[in-house]
């Protein structure tokens, strides 16, 4: 994508970014927000804007606190009263006169001075409580009575004659070593100088630190209400520019009543978590199961009673189809649409007009009883709607009528078409099995084509089968032993078969329903107040959603009722915690990294080195171990019932973000901070408020590390893909054919998500905000994290990846929350922080603080979070009268678009790798290649085809976005 030639009727291919070292830099830069939204789509665009945002907010922020807070940290010189000065008669001992004597023989620990023989001081970073050694003899006789006595050990040296050592008035003095002395020698560094933890206590300066917190607070809120604008106006251009069709048009209904699938005793029955309800609970489940007459595959196929005429009874509805399309379309799969599934108000053949216009009759006076009883029902409670749904399936309407008949109730005439969601549990695996095999069968002939083109002998592919595993027919054919066959033989025959145990699967799927369907309206106005109204007081049934795209769905998840959603959601959140106390435990670990000055021993003789790794290596350790979490996440957010690709990853979103908020942040930040100050909380206990105060500031110089891993290292190195790059590099060798060669190319395209890149935006924008004015350094470092992310960002969203999903930009809702989230973090940090520092009058003047940004966040979503929900009613009524000629277009794609991939089989390229199977059977029976000089025209042919229409489906897709 990054240049090529313009294909007719397509947009533009995105600007040549150069070839040279360094000079796709400013070509990146210049790219315009029409060609980032051309190319990349509406989410791209805006998480692109998202870092722009936290270079605009850390750019004003890193002056006004390199300006202000910075020159008032350095200049507090609080930490050099806990550190000796570099006086010479000071410096053996580190101490002050004050606090040590020359009796004090244990001062200082000799292993503390030096590191080796180079003569560097250990500064460690962390305080370091010194205990006296054993002094005194505890195995001594007891004295005589009224008498205390004790006796020095050995190695301890005898104290002096008190009036020799002190002088004339000490004559009646008695002295001994205090075997219970302590005292706290500090370490620091430069760079903790210029934290808070150089400001003294109770200090007139901490009214600058609070002021500041306000102007931080200011500039967050100015620019995140201004990105609230610019998001607003990215998800009208969305909603307003996507074309027509069965997304713009359709929405997804769930949990629909008298459907058996997902009710607990078709979940639960005969597993031990029955035992776990009670049974009042599962005899009313048990009772409306069984209220319905009809089994779960008759309600999917039209009433077949009364004689056997086919012909509802007179309180039943028949909705008009054709009778003429056969039940095998000309693909080879079952036509579900025909018999079963699709309903739309089109479809009345006009032969049958006089049946149709009876059955309407019928159907319009058991629908008037049906409201009457429902009036009646209504002065007294709300109907209950499973019961409803299966008096109408009792009464002969099949799910797709029902479905039908209870949107004309609301909304008129304006139903298209209506698409059932069909169980394809056991289908799916046979299509998995399928769709492996023509694989691995195309991955042959491509191999076999390639040796005959380069002039090679063509090698005889053979293949060890295992009957006992491929079923009935395995068994049959080749025994319950493994046997070495002909290859291609057998890929000719076992494509046939799983294409044949396809073709029944599905019409087998085709009479098993989901408690879901898609219903497709003739405007879009229907649409909006279909997806954003109540369709049922009974929460448990009719709940009505905006369909997602077609290609983003989770199609195993639409089985799920809402009590099976609710628990699964609720076991993973129970998961979700129990995994990050779990994490906690590395995460703490890392910490030990931090004031280790010599872990390896060569690289502590090298000082640049060492400052480099004890800098970096902390952070980047927690960088891997985040890494590993992404696809666990996504895994538990599938479980939860999520029903596209964009819920789940948008569900990730939120995830990462709460756990490097409670492991990264507070995990790091509470155990950096007792871990600094661990040996002299234990031995003095009583002095934990100063210890903290002058502990916590000096845990920024690890978030500082973080963030200086994630800038230099994780984010450029993205631009490599070295692992994707070692992949393509292997995996091209074996791609001989064109075919193999475009399906490499097109798996090389990175599928572009946003889990774990809004998260690492949010959290660096959490510990800037909260340590900006602890630690001002760490400021510039934030500002160099967004810009790193955005310049790699835009390369790659414009040159290497590929949506994987599109949700018009409203990923902006989750970075909302989790910026104004780590403002309301950062703004309490400030008022524990001041409060630590015995400073009462500043950390009043912050505590309003969280307050005001809480105002500001209700009048954010009252403004903003509804407009970017949906398109108002006046919108959609003037698209609708523009796209008036759309509307049959949009029936009858959802009638295709919104059917599970298992029925989509591809019976052309189906027929065509069976004969290519076979040709190269032949081939080798006989000995005779020579067919195959057409058989590798034919495939470069196709593939030169299907790369054509690639790139063609390829930009049609983004123009559809657009």
């Amino acid at each position: 994508m990054a240049g090529g030639t313009c294909l007719e009727g397509l947009p533009p291919p995105p600007p040549p970014l150069g070839s040279s070292f360094l000079v796709w830099i400013p070509s990146v830069l210049r790219i315009h927000e029409s060609q980032l939204l051309l190319h990349a789509g509406v989410d791209a665009t805006l998480y692109l804007k998202i870092l722009r945002l936290g270079m605009e907010m850390f750019t004003l922020i890193s002056l006004v606190v390199l300006l202000i807070a910075l020159p008032i940290n350095l200049t507090s010189g609080y930490l050099s009263t806990l550190m000796p000065p570099d006086s010479g008669d000071i410096s053996p001992y580190e101490f002050n006169p004050s606090e040590v004597s020359e009796y004090t023989f244990w001062i200082p620990p000799p292993s503390s001075v030096t590191n080796g023989d180079n003569g560097v001081r250990n500064s460690s970073g962390k305080p370091e409580a010194v205990e006296p050694p054993p002094i005194y003899n505890d195995s001594i006789p007891d004295p005589p009575p009224g008498i205390i006595w004790w006796q020095y050990l050995p190695d301890v040296p005898l104290l002096p004659d008190i009036t020799t050592a002190l002088g004339p008035g000490y004559e009646r003095y008695g002295w001994r070593y205090d075997d219970d002395w302590i005292i706290t020698r500090y370490f620091f560094t430069d760079l903790d100088k210029t934290t808070m933890a150089n400001v003294p206590p109770r200090s007139s300066r901490l009214y600058a630190h609070a002021v500041l917190a306000w102007v931080v607070t200011a500039i967050a809120l100015w620019r995140i209400w201004s990105m609230c604008r610019t998001a607003l106006r990215l998800r009208q251009y969305h909603l307003l520019t996507v074309l027509p069709g069965a997304e713009t048009h359709s929405v997804l209904v769930t949990d629909i009543p008298g459907v058996p699938y997902g009710t607990i005793i078709d979940r639960l029955g005969g597993s031990f978590l029955m035992k776990l309800i009670s049974q009042k609970v599962k005899n009313k489940a048990a009772a409306k199961v069984a209220a319905l007459k009809r089994s779960p595959t008759q309600i999917m196929r039209r009433f077949s009673g009364d004689g056997g005429n086919g012909r509802p009874p007179a309180n039943s509805v028949s909705v008009s189809r054709s009778e003429d399309v056969e039940a095998h379309g000309k693909d080879g799969n079952i036509n579900i649409n025909s018999e079963f599934e699709t309903y739309s108000s089109s479809s009345a053949p006009a032969s049958s007009q006089g049946q149709e216009s009876e059955h309407e009759e019928s159907a319009a006076l058991f629908s008037q009883q049906q409201q009457q009883t429902q009036e009646n029902v209504f002065r007294y409670s709300e109907v209950d709607r499973w019961d409803e749904a299966v008096q109408y399936l009792n009464a002969g309407f099949t799910v797709p009528e029902l479905v039908e008949e209870k949107f004309r109730q609301v909304h008129d005439g304006d139903v298209a078409a209506v698409q059932v969601v069909r169980n394809t549990s056991s289908l799916d695996t046979l299509v998995a099995s399928y769709d492996k095999l023509k694989n691995e069968a195309a991955s042959a002939v491509d191999t076999a084509v390639a040796q005959y083109s380069a002039g090679k002998k063509v090698k005889i592919a053979r293949k060890v089968v295992v009957g006992a595993i491929l079923g009935s027919w395995g068994r049959e054919k080749y025994g319950i032993k493994p046997v070495k066959i002909e290859a291609f033989e057998f890929y000719r025959e076992r494509l046939v078969q799983l294409r044949e145990e396809i073709a029944d699967a599905q019409a087998a799927a085709a009479d098993r329903a989901f408690p879901s369907a898609f219903i497709t309206f003739k405007r879009r106005k229907a649409k909006v107040i279909a997806a954003g109204s109540l369709m049922s007081g009974d929460l448990s049934a009719w709940k009505c959603q905006a369909a997602p795209r077609p290609d983003e769905i989770v199609w195993k998840n639409l089985g799920l009722r809402q009590w099976e959603r609710s628990a699964r959601r609720t076991l993973m959140w129970v998961l979700f915690f129990l995994l990050m106390a779990f994490f906690m435990i590395p995460v703490t670990a890392v910490q030990a990294l931090i004031p280790t000055n010599s872990f390896v021993e060569f690289i502590s003789d090298t000082p640049i080195l060492n400052s480099l790794v004890t800098a970096v290596l902390p952070g980047l350790a927690l960088v891997i171990f985040l890494a590993l979490l992404p696809p666990i996440l996504r895994f538990m957010r599938t479980l939860a019932g999520s029903i596209s690709i964009s819920q789940i990853d948008h569900g990730v979103v939120t995830w990462f973000f709460i756990f490097q908020v409670i492991t990264v942040f507070f995990g790091s930040f509470i155990a950096g901070t007792f871990a600094n100050q661990f040996e002299v909380l234990i031995t003095d206990p009583n002095d934990i408020v100063n210890l903290l105060g002058t502990a916590a500031p000096q845990t920024a110089i690890f978030f500082m590390s973080f963030l200086l891993a994630r800038a230099s290292i994780t984010t450029p190195l993205g631009l490599l893909r070295s692992v994707g790059l070692l992949l393509f590099l292997v995996k091209s060798r074996f791609a001989a054919t064109p075919r193999a060669k475009r399906k490499l190319q097109e798996r090389a395209l990175a599928k572009q998500t946003y889990g774990t890149l809004i998260p690492a935006g949010t959290i660096a924008a959490l510990l800037g905000f909260t340590f900006c004015i602890i630690c001002p350094i760490i400021a510039p470092l934030a500002l160099l994290y967004f810009f790193i992310s955005y310049l790699v960002g835009k390369y790659h969203l414009m040159a290497v990846a590929r949506e994987s999903y599109q949700s018009g930009g409203l990923i902006w809702l989750k970075a909302f929350n989790q910026l104004v989230t780590g403002l309301i973090i950062s703004q309490f940090t400030m008022v524990a922080l001041l409060g630590i520092k015995k400073a009462p009058t500043p950390s009043l003047i912050v505590l309003p603080l969280p307050l005001v940004t809480f105002i500001f966040v209700y009048i954010a979503r009252s403004t903003f979070w509804r407009p970017m929900s949906t398109l108002s009613l006046l919108t959609s009524a003037r698209r609708d009268a523009v796209e008036a000629s759309a509307v049959p277009a949009a029936a009858a794609e959802a009638q295709e678009t919104y059917l599970s991939p298992s029925f989509k089989i591809n019976n052309e390229e189906h027929q065509d790798l069976v004969e290519q199977c076979e040709i190269l059977r032949r081939a080798q029976a006989d000995g005779d290649y020579s067919r195959l000089k057409g058989l590798a025209i034919q495939l470069g042919e196709k593939s030169n085809c299907s790369h054509g229409r690639f790139q063609s489906a390829d930009a049609s897709g983004v123009a559809t976005e657009v």
